[in-house]
């Protein structure tokens, strides 16, 4: 039996997104691969990390993402790296940090492993063209949808359209929906602590809102059920997981015409400018008053998730496994 040692960042609050996936990805292939769990011992202590994997000896490793340092310990043609975005580099740092940032998080692990894996083709080119990583390294493996998102039919639009925005940070872009619905009779339920500023413009506008909080997969799934669409237009995204949930659900989706949210979403959504108010108001208008065009994007999204089903991730992560396991 294959035997894999994944490598996963330090266990803390707020952290699940991709231990989460892999779970997802581990239970599939139990049957077939044999996985051996690590965790890092503590972030702030780097050097004494790399140090004890230098020592591991396994077949095959992959560092599943979030400490792409590692790969500086483990060896090149059996390691693999798990990238899910670029979005800190490219958004977030100024100045020297992202030099240094950009040396030690990505040019030296993306050029120690073997293989790349992302979960979009979108951040597949990005790597390409930051890093100038040859692009035969990298392997795009979707990510799946939790299997328990399961289809719900809805008929009809509540009398008050419930818009459900998954994530709270600076990307979700929520300021730009608070603004573009505040004349539009509307309730948008929030999955995320919401910031101070964001608090202040849905009072400034009294906005019809609930926030919810460290929900589980199923109470999540809920709130797909409840809502009438789906809000996730960000201004940046490595794969945009809340919109494969949304068509999964049968729900329809808004979604930004950037990043790598066009590619995921398919023909099951409508692609507005994340910058433009007046865009996004119009695509909520469509959504509820044009029962043709919602019927369209759900049909279609439940044809766009069969990309995303657990079986043929795994499959595509076995036979990469394999393809390292028998050289």
């Amino acid at each position: 039996m294959i035997e894999v040692r994944l490598f996963s960042r330090d266990k803390k609050i707020g952290n699940f997104s991709i231990e989460e996936l892999f779970l997802q990805i581990t239970l599939n292939l139990q049957k077939r691969v044999k996985f051996h769990h690590s965790y890092t011992i503590k972030e702030y202590n780097l050097l004494k990390n790399i140090f004890l994997l230098s020592k591991d000896n396994s077949k095959i490793n992959h560092v599943t993402g979030d400490v792409n340092y590692l790969c500086l310990g483990l060896p090149k043609n059996n390691t693999i790296l798990t990238v899910h975005d670029l979005g800190h580099y490219e958004n977030t740092l100024k100045g020297w940090k992202k030099h240094i940032y950009k040396f030690l998080w990505l040019d030296l692990p993306f050029n120690r492993v073997g293989n790349i894996t992302c979960i979009s083709e979108f951040t597949k080119e990005r790597i390409i063209k930051c890093c100038k990583i040859d692009p035969s390294k990298i392997k795009v493996i979707y990510n799946p949808y939790p299997k328990e998102f399961h289809y719900s039919p809805k008929f009809k639009i509540n009398e008050v359209p419930i818009i459900l925005q998954i994530g709270s940070g600076h990307n979700k872009n929520v300021e730009k929906l608070i603004l573009a619905v505040k004349d539009y009779r509307c309730k948008i339920v929030f999955i995320g602590r919401l910031s101070n500023i964001t608090l202040g413009l849905l009072e400034i506008y009294n906005i019809n809102f609930i926030c919810r909080t460290n929900l589980t997969y199923q109470e999540i799934y809920e709130e797909y059920v409840k809502c009438d669409l789906l809000y996730f237009a960000s201004t940046y995204e490595g794969f945009g997981m809340p919109i494969v949930e949304a068509q999964a659900v049968g729900r329809p989706v808004i979604t930004s015409n950037v990043a790598a949210m066009p590619e995921i979403a398919g023909d099951g959504a409508i692609l507005v400018d994340p910058t433009n108010e007046n865009d996004i108001l119009d695509a909520i208008k469509t959504i509820c008053d044009d029962e043709t065009k919602r019927t369209e994007l759900v049909n279609n999204g439940l044809k766009n998730i069969e990309r995303f089903k657990i079986d043929k991730i795994c499959n595509s992560y076995f036979e990469l496994y394999q393809s390292i396991w028998v050289k």
